[in-house]
């Protein structure tokens, strides 16, 4: 869904181009979930503006949402799987993407995809014909957004 922002501009603030920068924040974790970066231009004050020194016209701001992030958890197929399972994940914008799976010790067992990807649906192959059976967990992370699944290997 939309998220609308109002903002206020001091009327000392001449006209031009700005960066605004939201970061969403986990208050919990008190870290940063996503962080989304516009351009927005800045025209003459508004008619009144400049005796009350609160409010510019903003030309133009593009809607925005969270950029960074995987639009549905990955989708691992086949699960159980004998030798190989395909991972299959989608991704709503460019972004920096990170999948590695793990034992269950935590053990890094291999990494799947590490850089930059278009946004629209990936997937990758996990071989694991040298691996013991047994349980394995995959770490999807898109950005700040990061997404875990399970998956069994039985020989």
């Amino acid at each position: 869904a939309p998220i609308n922002v109002n903002l206020n501009v001091p009327s000392a603030a001449p006209g031009g181009n700005y960066n605004f920068t939201l970061a969403l924040v986990d208050t919990g974790a008190g870290s940063d979930c996503a962080t989304y970066v516009e351009t927005i231009a800045i025209s003459a004050p508004r008619v009144g503006a400049s005796q009350s020194g609160e409010l510019f016209e903003v030309a133009e701001v593009a809607d925005f949402s969270v950029m960074a992030e995987a639009s549905a958890p990955a989708a691992v197929a086949p699960n159980p799987f004998a030798r190989q399972t395909t991972i299959s994940y989608e991704v709503a914008a460019p972004a920096d993407v990170r999948l590695a799976v793990y034992d269950v010790l935590g053990r890094e067992v291999a990494v799947l995809v590490d850089g930059r990807v278009e946004a629209g649906t990936h997937s990758a192959v996990f071989n694991a014909s040298d691996l013991a059976a047994g349980t394995y967990v995959y770490r999807l992370q898109v950005g700040n957004d990061v997404r875990t699944g399970r998956m069994t290997l039985a020989h």
